[in-house]
């Protein structure tokens, strides 16, 4: 396949007796962009889950984005995430950073949460985040403060651990509401 290309397949059990079986694959269009997709199948559930992603890196700029969309059931979730890295360096990235990221849910209540966000490296690829943020829906607004500590390891994820970072980004999402 080269380096262009990439596909897995995944097994995950969960402590609930469900298992979800992940089938995967992703390419490399052109320099700094990964597209990929997946399809995972649960074993207590006719409602599969179908996944779309584009990560885009272009010197300074981060996109990721995904969408998530249930075949039974018609929910989607989608998730537009960015960082842009200036000021000078503790490492050969950059030192500071700042983002945007906004969440859309629909699972017959549609739900929307934004967060503008900075960050700061404290050591090598070690980043100290905080973001502020407002999760919007059929509610009264909720008002939302995140501190985090993020360690990168690697250029990319691989693209297994990517699909399931967004199934668990998903989950969290979804037991809030």
């Amino acid at each position: 396949m080269g380096d262009a290309f990439t596909a897995g397949i995944g097994v995950i059990r969960y402590e609930d007796e469900e298992t979800a079986t992940l089938l995967y694959g992703g390419f490399t269009p052109a320099p700094g962009t990964l597209v990929y997709g997946g399809v995972t199948a649960y074993s207590d559930s006719d409602d599969n889950e179908l996944l779309l992603g584009v990560d885009y890196r272009a010197g300074p700029l981060e996109i990721d984005s995904f969408l998530v969309s249930f075949t039974e059931s018609n929910d989607c979730f989608f998730v537009l995430d960015g960082w842009y890295y200036f000021g000078g360096g503790i490492s050969s990235r950059m030192d500071m950073r700042g983002g945007l990221s906004v969440a859309r849910l629909d699972f017959g209540n549609t739900v929307t949460s934004t967060e503008i966000k900075a960050g700061i490296e404290v050591s090598e690829n070690v980043w100290l985040d905080a973001g502020v943020g407002r999760i919007s829906g059929d509610f009264d607004d909720v008002d939302t403060f995140s501190v985090g500590i993020n360690m990168e390891l690697g250029d990319r994820r691989l693209l297994g651990n990517r699909i399931r970072d967004n199934q668990r980004y998903l989950m969290e999402s979804l037991f809030f509401f």
